[in-house]
């Protein structure tokens, strides 16, 4: 079977709930791990696929760096690999969209 779709862009986006447990929590430096469950959508555009949009469940599994500048505030090196798959009717074949992210993310943290 041939395939009738192209796009020129996709956009993905993931929205996740994190469980992440922190070595040494105490410590004023701590290294985590974490998994998360949640949802990705991917939106194509341009070519011959006029705006498609999907989505699906995902997983994540992160790990990382916390360094706590103060009791209520961190500085975070952080690294997720997303992963999901779907299967779509797109232009009326079943498509199976089968994608992997990876990021690096640094960033502030307020500990309530």
């Amino acid at each position: 079977m041939k395939p009738t779709g192209q796009a020129n862009e996709a956009a993905v986006a993931h929205v996740h709930a994190l469980i992440e447990y922190f070595f040494m929590q105490s410590a004023k430096s701590s290294f985590f791990i974490g998994a998360g469950y949640g949802f990705s959508t991917i939106a194509f555009s341009g070519g011959n696929l006029h705006e498609k949009a999907t989505g699906g469940s995902s997983v994540a599994l992160n790990g990382g760096f916390l360094y706590r500048i103060s009791e209520r505030i961190g500085l975070q090196l952080e690294y997720t690999y997303t992963d999901f798959e779907m299967e779509e009717d797109i232009d009326n074949q079943p498509t199976n969209i089968d994608s992997s992210s990876d990021s690096l993310l640094l960033g502030l943290t307020i500990h309530i």
